[in-house]
């Protein structure tokens, strides 16, 4: 028990906040700070009085190992099967949620099962209330989010939610979930948003959900928290079901961020990880360039074309986006002889 406390009053000491936004922040995973994965991974509960520990190794000598980008964010990395972290953590409730990942993913699943990735629950078995992510194995590279009531075995309140961000292979992203009740715990009206790398506009939103808590909580209206994880869902003989890719960051808030808080936390570490342009880049002797902004729908291609006149004779410039829910941009290059018309096109998903 002493060198539990001696770790957190280290971990808490050497924490730098920076833009991190820290009210109602009830769980907080960084591989900045605990650079060292063989007795687990250090976590602290700066909203939980007294709260803090560490998650366990899952499977002895099977380690997520601690790397470093060139741009000096550090984060655990899997090579193989049964690589993960699990364990308790002094209660907390959990009512409305903001539930924030860094996270790549490096390719196809170890295994032929699903490519789990975190999850926050009341116990360490699947009876009671849980939230997990994880991707399917038929297409790994799709996050989902499923979450279920407090009742055990009662799947009618469970909410398996496919396809809330594409991720692909290779690159890192901050994905965020908010989940907020519309009115109290036992209505079905609960939203459930998905961001993306700090834009404030949705890729995914999932209304009319039943609430995953009942009145069992440590409170009336919350749910308990006991047992969380990273790079797996579940640690009775499903650890070989863990993430093929990376986690940096884990943050679960008793409170539903902002889009301006989500941007906050996404500018305090997007520096030392490597993400692309938010814009594409345009090369400097392109002259006359028109640019095309327009809301998208996640999932859906859109095709910029082309005509000289007012002929209606459109032509494709080859230029192509695909949706993701957000403002995007297309750029076309006319030439200063010939302006031309643009329109975008939506095309077959």
């Amino acid at each position: 028990m002493k060198r539990i406390v001696m770790c957190i009053a280290l971990l808490a000491s050497t924490i730098s906040w920076g833009q991190v936004v820290t009210n109602e922040l009830v769980f907080y995973l960084d591989a900045n700070v605990d650079t060292d994965g063989t007795d687990g991974w250090d976590f602290t509960q700066p909203a939980v009085p007294g709260g803090g520990g560490t998650l366990g190794v899952v499977v002895a000598n099977a380690i997520p190992t601690n790397l470093v980008e060139n741009e000096g964010g550090r984060y655990f990395h899997t090579t193989g099967v049964n690589e993960c972290f699990a364990g308790a953590v002094p209660t907390t409730g959990v009512r409305s949620f903001t539930y924030e990942i860094w996270l790549r993913v490096n390719g196809l699943q170890f295994i032929d099962e699903d490519n789990a990735v975190a999850a926050f629950r009341k116990s360490e078995t699947f009876e009671e209330n849980f939230c997990s992510i994880s991707m399917k194995a038929g297409d790994p590279r799709d996050i989902d989010f499923d979450f279920r009531d407090h009742i055990a075995g009662d799947n009618s309140r469970r909410h398996a939610l496919h396809d809330r961000a594409e991720l692909g292979f290779g690159s890192w992203h901050q994905v965020v979930w908010t989940y907020e009740d519309a009115s109290d715990a036992l209505t079905p009206d609960g939203v459930l948003s998905t961001y993306l790398d700090g834009n404030p506009t949705p890729v995914n939103v999932a209304s009319s959900l039943v609430p995953y808590y009942t009145g069992q909580g440590v409170t009336p209206d919350q749910s308990e928290i006991r047992w969380a994880s990273a790079f797996v869902v579940n640690n009775f003989g499903e650890a070989g079901r863990n993430l093929n890719g990376d986690i940096a960051i884990i943050r679960l808030y008793n409170a539903v961020l902002t889009t301006a808080e989500i941007a906050r936390n996404f500018d305090a570490h997007k520096h030392l990880y490597p993400f692309p342009s938010p814009d594409p880049l345009i090369s400097s002797n392109i002259v006359n360039v028109v640019e095309m902004q327009f809301a998208t729908t996640n999932g859906v291609v859109y095709e910029l074309e082309r005509t000289t006149g007012l002929s209606g004779n459109w032509a494709t410039t080859d230029t192509f986006v695909r949706g993701n829910g957000s403002t995007m941009r297309i750029y076309d290059s006319t030439g200063s002889s010939n302006p031309g018309f643009n329109r975008v096109r939506v095309s077959v998903p």
